[in-house]
C-alpha cells in the first residue's frame, strides 16, 4: 500500500515538473531561459516518472532499468544543454535582458589561441627556469 502512494506521489511530482517546464519553454523569449527550463524541470520530471514506473512495476529488474535510465538522463542532460548554449553563444544570440546597444563580450575560439611552434617545444622553448636558481 505504501509503495503505491510513493509511486503516485512521484508521478504527480513528475507531471508538475513537466507542466512547469513546458510552460517555461513556451513563455520565455530567450534561448538561454528556455534551455534552463528544459534542462532542469524536464529532467526532474522524466526522472520522477521513470522512477514511479519502476517502483509501481514491483519487478526488481524494471526498477534497476529505471535507475539506469535516470542515471543516463542525469549524465546526458547537462551535456546537451551545454552544447546548445555553446552554439547559441557562437551564433552571438543576445540574451533578452540585454539592450541592443550593449555588446556581447567576445569569446576566443581555438583558432585564435596562440599555439607554440613545434620547434620551440622540441628545443625547450626557453620557457623553463634555469636549474639551480
Amino acid at each position: 500500500m505504501m509503495i503505491e502512494w510513493i509511486g503516485f506521489f512521484l508521478l504527480v511530482i513528475g507531471l508538475l515538473f513537466f507542466t512547469v517546464g513546458n510552460v517555461g519553454v513556451v513563455r520565455y523569449e530567450d534561448v538561454y531561459l528556455r534551455l534552463q527550463c528544459a534542462s532542469k524541470s524536464l529532467t526532474f520530471g522524466f526522472c520522477s516518472i521513470v522512477l514511479a514506473a519502476g517502483i509501481l512495476s514491483e519487478d526488481p529488474s524494471t526498477l534497476v532499468k529505471a535507475c539506469v535510465a535516470v542515471a543516463f538522463q542525469f549524465i546526458t542532460a547537462p551535456i546537451s544543454a551545454h552544447v546548445i548554449a555553446h552554439a547559441a553563444v557562437k551564433r552571438r544570440l543576445r540574451p533578452a535582458h540585454l539592450h541592443a546597444e550593449e555588446d556581447i563580450p567576445e569569446t576566443t575560439t581555438q583558432d585564435e589561441v596562440e599555439k607554440p611552434k613545434v620547434d620551440e617545444l622540441a628545443s625547450g622553448g626557453g620557457a623553463a627556469p634555469a636549474a639551480g636558481g
